[in-house]
C-alpha cells in the first residue's frame, strides 16, 4: 500500500482535519477504490459527493452523514454505506475515523447484496465482513495508521478469497461505465444485452436505474473538469456533456 496525502496539517493551523488516503494492494484495487483515515481535532462540518458504497469506523468521537432521503442508524459507528446520488453532510465531534471505498465488483464480492436495496441508506455492518463490527472497531481504535491499514487489508483479501468468481456481465458493465455511454440503448448495446436486463444489472450492481446512473456519472466527471478549469469559462468546461449552463444547474441543484 501506499499512501497519498490529501490534506496536510499547516504548523500554525491547529484545528484543521487530516485526511490520509492509502491505496489497496494491486490484487484488491479493483474492489476496493481506497482506504482513508481521517483526524479532527475539533469540531468539523463537511460535504460528501454522491459516491459508491464504503464501510466507515468511528474509532473516537462521534461522526454522521446526514442527506435527503438518508436513512441512517441513530449511532453511526461501524457502519455501511450504500451508493449514494446526492450530496451529503458529514459532521463530527472530533476524532478519528477510518474506513474504505468499494467498486461495484467489490461491492458484490465483499457485500454480496444487491446494491438497490442500500442506495441513499445507512445501515449497521454487523458481520459483513467475517467479523463482529463492534470488536473490529475496537480493534482498529487501538492500531497506528500502518497496522490499521494492514489488519483491513488482510480482512479484505480474505473476504474476497472466500467468495466465487467475479461476475464477467459486472466487470464488462464496470468498464463500459467508465467510457460514459451516451445513452441507455448505446449502454445495453455495448454490453450486447437487452435494455430490461441491463436495468436489472444496473441496480443489482451500482444501485441505480441506467439513465439515473448515467446522469450520476456525467455530472460528477464534469464536475470534477469545473473545480480544475482555471482560466477556463463555465460553458467551455461544459461543452461536451450538457447543452447549456441550465442544464449543469439543474443536474447540480438534484
Amino acid at each position: 500500500m501506499s499512501e497519498i496525502m490529501l490534506c496536510e496539517r499547516p504548523l500554525d493551523v491547529e484545528m484543521i482535519p487530516s485526511v490520509k488516503v492509502f491505496r489497496p494492494a494491486p490484487e484488491i484495487a479493483r474492489y476496493v477504490t481506497f482506504y482513508y483515515i481521517v483526524d479532527a481535532p475539533g469540531p468539523l462540518t463537511d460535504f460528501l459527493y454522491p459516491e459508491w458504497g464504503n464501510v466507515r469506523f468511528g474509532l473516537s468521537g462521534e461522526w454522521r452523514v446526514d442527506m435527503p432521503g438518508y436513512y441512517p442508524p441513530d449511532a453511526q459507528s461501524e457502519v455501511l454505506y450504500g451508493p449514494t446520488d446526492r450530496c451529503g453532510s458529514v459532521t463530527a465531534s472530533g476524532g478519528r475515523m477510518a474506513g474504505f471505498g468499494l467498486t461495484a465488483l467489490g461491492w458484490h464480492r465483499i457485500i454480496g447484496n444487491d446494491a438497490s436495496g442500500f442506495a441513499n441508506r445507512v445501515v449497521p455492518l454487523g458481520d459483513r465482513l467475517g467479523v463482529a463490527a463492534d470488536v473490529l472497531r475496537r480493534e482498529l481504535a487501538g492500531l497506528c495508521d500502518a497496522d490499521l491499514m494492514a489488519r483491513l487489508e488482510t480482512l479484505l483479501q480474505a473476504q474476497i478469497a472466500a467468495r466465487g468468481p467475479d461476475d464477467a456481465l459486472i466487470v464488462a458493465a464496470d468498464r463500459v461505465l467508465r467510457e460514459r455511454p451516451a445513452t441507455v440503448p448505446d449502454f445495453a448495446a455495448l454490453l450486447d444485452i437487452a435494455p430490461r436486463t441491463l436495468y436489472r444489472l444496473c441496480r443489482r450492481c451500482f444501485g441505480f436505474a441506467p439513465k439515473r446512473l448515467l446522469r450520476r456519472e456525467r455530472f460528477l466527471e464534469t464536475l470534477g473538469e469545473v473545480r480544475s478549469a482555471v482560466g477556463c469559462s463555465l460553458g467551455g468546461a461544459l461543452a461536451s456533456d450538457y447543452v447549456d449552463e441550465p442544464h449543469f444547474y439543474r443536474d447540480f441543484h438534484d
